[in-house]
């Protein structure tokens, strides 16, 4: 069995090189650092697929950058004295973890139990969920409103999960968006968009496979990284990626994952992981003489809601396949990762400066070396990739504990400006893997357990051409906040945080453009306080930009939760106001939603918002989530301000056996 795992493993590996020489959630983290993570809307909450902290040694919580050496030494003495994890509440025992830094480590802990690897597969131990959502909008106060989409205005979806021993998993998701229709056609089947996979675990020498939907997501992100991703935030250990392999796909978008078979195994001290997909694409086709058929880029909303935007579903083929291997080294896990894609139509991007260097082609092929380990206090970590022409990326990283209360991180990044992957998503400000240099420090200090300063700096440029900027720029970004925790169950934080890069401004009387500096500065404040199982955070934000003309923002809110023990319910709501001049100033808001669903909101102009969601368990194992919002703009106009509202409720069944 192993030797026909280990040839398998080979034959991808030579596979992929063939194939290249043959053709071309929350609030606990600000709003704006979450901009692009990259968040998926999903029914099953999967918590499995991070840092497995029952799992982890003291080695490897070092290595995993998210703790500290004082919070690795809390963590491993609580297992030692009391066993297992269960849930991220039972980590708040430990004095070394705050609860706002648990709030920000939740998203990316699992509580998994080991179990035996041999353990036979007991079909009387399965558990599942069913669960139904839909959402329904609502808006336009004079009761007349157009409808051009060839579906109704409800967002529904449905879900069905099972679990045999742990060691099998099933999910079938259903989808369709507001517009869509619930037809049979040849390119929809009910439902617009269905996902589904099956996935084994701890099998002999396989830890996991999956068939059907999932995700990748190796090294640092060079190569590739799909789904949730966080960058610069104001816990300095997020800028290192947290590496996990094969994910379970459970999100709702369209976009982003791969559809066929992949397998991770052991061969003795190596660990191998396969795949390859096979999945369609959106894209919109164009034509011409010279070259043939093709297509500017693939289209990724997931969006089918006219009959153009059907006549461009499923238009295009997409082949991956990959293979990583990857080993313990002393204290220091050494990986090779390599990827082939193949589309079935060239892509042909537009004709502009800026796109000189950007990827044409069918085809594409990246290798990369990744790397992570842990010397005392030290945590180190990066990737060095190159693409079929031989361009580079590398990023290198370091998390360090310098002394018990005092944490610094360090990371560069070169990316050339002809370097591509399709799958890629690493630390940055482009949402591209390309084009950018640049250099972050940043640093964590605690005093007396109670007050914590938190800052960082990152200096970057671009050493070519950007979309709608016509020459090579820089930029720099920097925040320092400071908070003060006088309980576990409060904290009051101040933060201050300025953009500084440039922008192009269009003379328009004499049809020419220049380059300007732009400053972005904001501050914030906000604090957090419970009271007899209520909850409360009040947030305050002022933005100033300072380009052609000097611009401004507001915004404020106050959110309570209420959760009373031993009941059945509880709810949670929250009323806000914003003032923007335009839509730079913009402001982020992430709100609480339907489990699985992530609300991060742009608001600009003028408005408020308000909202309430209701969480009732009417049985042992029935959950019901209720939520409904109304958001006022207004538009001030010469003699009177009109009003425009918008209303909104979704409902979510949950039913676990």
């Amino acid at each position: 069995m192993k030797k026909i795992l280990f040839l398998l493993g080979l034959i991808s590996c030579s596979y992929v090189q063939a194939q290249n020489n043959g053709s071309d959630f929350g609030a606990a983290i600000s709003d704006d650092e979450l901009v692009n993570a990259n968040f998926q809307d999903q029914l099953f909450v999967d918590s499995v697929e991070h840092l497995k902290i029952n799992f982890a040694n003291k080695a490897q919580l070092l290595q995993s950058g998210l703790f500290v050496g004082r919070e690795v030494d809390s963590i491993v003495s609580y297992r030692s004295k009391y066993g297992y994890f269960y849930s991220v509440e039972e980590m708040q025992a430990l004095d070394m973890i705050s609860i706002d830094r648990l709030e920000k480590l939740k998203i990316v802990l699992s509580f998994e139990i080991p179990i035996s690897m041999n353990q036979v597969v007991d079909f009387k131990k399965t558990s599942g969920s069913v669960i139904a959502r839909i959402s329904a909008p609502f808006s336009n106060s004079n009761g007349v409103e157009e409808w051009n989409y060839n579906g109704s205005k409800y967002r529904e979806a449905i879900g069905l999960k099972l679990n045999v021993s742990e060691k099998v998993n099933f999910v079938l998701n259903a989808e369709k968006d507001a517009g869509e229709a619930f037809q049979f056609t040849k390119k929809v089947k009910g439902f617009d968009f269905i996902s589904s996979h099956l996935t084994l675990k701890n099998i002999r020498s396989i830890n996991k496979i999956t068939f059907g939907d999932y995700q990748i997501q190796l090294g640092q992100g060079l190569v590739i990284w799909q789904g949730m991703s966080l960058g610069k935030t104001s816990d300095i250990v997020t800028i290192r990626k947290q590496e996990i392999g094969i994910k379970d796909y459970n999100g709702m978008s369209e976009f982003g994952f791969f559809r066929g078979v992949a397998i991770d195994y052991q061969i003795k001290k190596i660990k191998i992981t396969n795949w390859i997909s096979y999945k369609n694409q959106d894209a919109t086709i164009y034509s011409d003489s010279l070259n043939g058929d093709y297509i500017q880029s693939i289209k990724t909303d997931g969006y089918h809601r006219t009959d153009l935007e059907l006549e461009h579903k499923n238009s295009m083929k997409q082949m991956v396949v990959g293979s990583a291997c990857s080993m313990l080294v002393r204290n220091t896990t050494i990986g090779l990762n390599s990827v082939f894609t193949s589309n079935s139509i060239t892509i042909k991007p537009n004709i502009d400066y800026y796109n000189y260097y950007a990827f044409k082609g069918k085809n594409s092929f990246n290798q990369s070396i990744s790397y992570s380990g842990t010397r005392s206090n030290f945590n180190y970590f990066g990737e060095i990739a190159i693409d079929e022409n031989l361009s580079p990326a590398l990023v290198n990283g370091i998390i360090a504990s310098i002394e018990k209360n005092f944490s610094v991180s360090l990371l560069h990044r070169y990316y050339s400006k002809n370097y591509f992957s399709f799958h890629s998503n690493a630390f940055g400000e482009n949402s591209k893997v390309s084009n950018e240099n640049g250099f972050y420090i940043g640093g964590n200090y605690t005093y007396n357990k109670k007050i914590q300063l938190s800052a960082y700096y990152d200096l970057y440029k671009f050493p070519w051409l950007k979309y709608q900027i016509n020459m090579p720029s820089y930029g720099q970004d920097y925040s320092l906040q400071f908070m003060y925790t006088p309980a576990k169950t409060s904290s009051i934080s101040l933060r201050y945080h300025q953009t500084k890069n440039q922008k192009e401004v269009i003379e328009s009387d004499v049809h020419t453009s220049d380059i300007n500096e732009s400053t972005t500065r904001s501050l914030r404040f906000q604090f957090r306080t419970e009271i007899n199982r209520i909850q409360i955070t009040g947030r305050y934000d002022l933005t100033f930009l300072n380009q052609q003309a000097k611009e401004s923002g507001m915004l404020a809110y106050l959110d309570v939760q209420y959760k009373p023990m031993l009941k059945p319910y509880s709810f949670s709501m929250r009323a806000s106001v914003y003032r923007t001049d335009s839509y730079s100033t913009r402001m982020y808001s992430y709100q609480s939603d339907l489990p699985g669903s992530y609300n991060l909101g742009a608001f600009f102009g003028n408005g408020e918002a308000i909202y309430l969601m209701v969480h009732y368990k009417p049985a042992r194992n029935l959950h019901v989530w209720v939520r409904g919002s109304r958001a006022l703009s207004y538009l001030q106009l010469a003699d009177n301000k009109k009003v425009f509202p918008e209303y909104e409720v979704k409902m979510q069944v949950a039913y676990h056996f």
